[in-house]
């Protein structure tokens, strides 16, 4: 039961990476095209989002969206009648923790099954419904109040505007249904680049893929760069997966941390933070014997990655290049049994190996390419290659870094871990960060890429500071990592979203004499701390967290914020006594449950 639960939480996190906000002002507007006939002097940017941020809904028969109460009917998440679910699972369950053999396997695929049904494909790679994502055939100047609503999480651009000089009717955004074809995205793509010039007027536009957004542009480079070559004035790369993810990889390959250590140990305390509850679990596995657990989960196992992951070449597009070929011996008869999905997903593999030299070609013909990415933030401990790999929590620093060399924390770069040859051997520039973890002279492009350290991909849009650099960059603020003294290669993981906000109020507060001298009296000097420390990039994850702590705490003191609520005495007691009794269950009977403590 874990092992079900941490892949669910892994697949959850996976789809939900980089939900971001920008403001949701807007007017249903009539725009008149070309819109500057392209001598504004500032490209148009299309932003390609990360997954599972497109609205994907229904069709009817006509092919019109279905709405329901005023909403699109959505795909994803998946409905679920959780009584009838419960209903159909109680009695196999009980059967299974009396009698300790495997009755709820079979019926717990065939509901993973029903939910799941809507978001597969077929045999030929496509989707199975009637379902289509919600496109935004128009910028963002264009949209009404509700297409802009859709589009709010889409990444957090604050004052776009003013901070880049580009108007907002030149922001485009690609929406595209993450569990769709890897080709025909691609294809729209392509095609959304040349609506959009025809739109603006101009003959070049500027690209941010995010995420897995860097998995379509790695193929509209390499299918349709006879279209494109000349098209793509910047490419600015944020977190991208564009050698996938290392743990898809494990995903795809049935490679969990089943270990024993893992299971009954280390894994939920890690992914829950130290929770109660994630001792609660260690011990309730217990309740089943080690082999009906791991039977049990493999049955599972099964449904997810054979009748979903399998037949969706948008997901087979995070499979690492290097790792193709040991994932396909985990499926030796997907050829024969999928030949049309097979040959879209060796299309794209090869696309995905040939990624820098597509690059360099972009380069040649005038491309200016960036890249954004996080370190040393471990991948979810589900899975092996969490103890192997330098990640952002999601995708690998070689992946995301277009190339850089790293090594696992806790380690510092040895002459082993280098597998490419070094991009830039000026011995004036040093690419290697403070703790001596990544290398950035390996990566394709060691002068116009940057990293932040310890930052968790999952918070990617929580971090301020990368979402300006990115803005900088598209606004000819920042040409490389010495151009600007504010953005140095290396810089720090920070969460500063509701911080920005919450310092504005109270500065308002201040400005408008709403506070009292006692209130002004605590507040002022920690608001001002706060707003240096926000406005300086520079800090490392502790010195800015400590200044936040001072802030928030005057706030408190000064009783303009309530306290962050603190475990109950009940909540620490029970944490530490489930702590206790989960490590001495596993200091003792290591992997055995409860109906085997008899065994040696």
């Amino acid at each position: 039961m874990k092992r079900i639960i941490a892949i669910v939480l892994s697949i959850s996190m996976l789809f939900g990476v980089f939900s971001l906000t920008i403001s949701a002002e807007g007017i249903d507007a009539e725009v008149e095209y070309p819109i500057c006939d392209g001598n504004c002097g500032k490209s148009p940017t299309i932003i390609i989002h990360g997954i599972m941020q497109s609205t994907v809904a229904y069709l009817d028969e006509n092919g019109n969206y279905i709405k329901e109460n005023g909403e699109y009917k959505k795909v994803w998440p998946p409905e679920v009648d959780v009584k009838s679910l419960v209903k159909k699972l109680i009695f196999p369950l009980f059967q299974t923790l009396l009698l300790q053999k495997d009755y709820i396997s079979e019926p717990l695929a065939k509901a993973a099954r029903e939910i799941m049904a809507d978001n597969t494909c077929d045999e030929n790679g496509k989707p199975v419904e009637n379902i289509d994502v919600v496109r935004t055939n128009k910028s963002l100047a264009a949209c009404n109040v509700e297409e802009r609503r859709a589009l709010i999480n889409m990444i957090p651009l604050g004052d776009f505007t003013a901070r880049t000089g580009i108007s907002e009717d030149h922001l485009y955004y690609f929406c595209y249904n993450s569990f769709g074809n890897a080709l025909d995205i691609a294809s729209e793509f392509v095609d959304f680049i040349d609506m959009v010039k025809e739109q603006t007027g101009h003959d070049k536009v500027n690209v941010v893929p995010i995420s897995m957004g860097g998995t379509i542009f790695n193929t509209a480079m390499g299918k349709y760069m006879d279209r494109i070559g000349n098209s793509i004035d910047k490419v600015i790369y944020i977190v991208p997966a564009a050698n996938g993810s290392k743990l898809v990889a494990d995903l795809y390959e049935k490679d969990f941390s089943t270990d024993d250590e893992s299971l009954y140990s280390t894994m939920f305390p890690t992914l829950m933070k130290g929770e109660w509850t994630a001792y609660l679990i260690n011990i309730a596995l217990r309740l089943l014997k080690n082999e009906l657990v791991l039977s049990l989960v493999d049955s599972i196992l099964d449904v997810v990655i054979d009748d979903i992951f399998i037949k969706c070449t948008n997901l087979w597009t995070l499979v690492p290049y290097e790792d193709f070929d040991s994932v396909l011996e985990v499926h030796p008869d997907f050829a024969e049994k999928y030949p049309n999905i097979y040959n879209e997903v060796l299309e794209y593999h090869n696309y995905q190996g040939a990624r820098f030299e597509n690059l360099k070609t972009l380069e040649e013909n005038g491309t200016k390419i960036y890249d954004i990415f996080e370190s040393d933030y471990p991948l979810y401990c589900i899975v092996p290659n969490c103890k192997i790999y330098n990640a952002d929590s999601l995708i690998q620093v070689e992946s995301a870094s277009l190339g850089a060399t790293s090594c696992i924390m806790g380690d510092t770069l040895q002459p082993s871990d280098y597998v490419n040859e070094k991009v830039c051997t000026n011995p004036e520039h040093n690419h290697i960060n403070h703790v001596k973890t990544v290398d950035l002279s390996t990566a394709l492009y060691p002068e116009t890429t940057w990293c932040f350290y310890a930052q968790d991909h999952e918070k990617t849009a929580r971090n301020h500071v990368m979402i300006n650099l990115a803005l900088d960059i598209m606004g000819d603020k920042v040409v490389d990592v010495h151009s600007n003294p504010e953005y140095p290669q290396f810089l720090f993981a920070r969460d500063s979203r509701g911080l920005l906000g919450l310092t504005a109020q109270i500065r308002n507060k201040v400005n408008n004499n709403e506070l009292t001298e006692a209130q002004k009296e605590i507040v002022v000097p920690a608001l001002q701390k706060m707003q240096d420390a926000l406005n300086n990039n520079l800090l490392t994850v502790e010195e800015f967290e400590a200044i936040e702590d001072e802030f928030l705490t005057a706030l408190v003191n000064a009783g303009l914020r309530e306290p962050d609520e603190q475990p109950s005495f009940m909540e620490v007691a029970a944490g530490k006594f489930l702590k206790r009794w989960s490590d001495r269950l596993y200091e003792k009977y290591g992997n055995r449950g409860f109906f085997e403590l008899g065994r040696k």
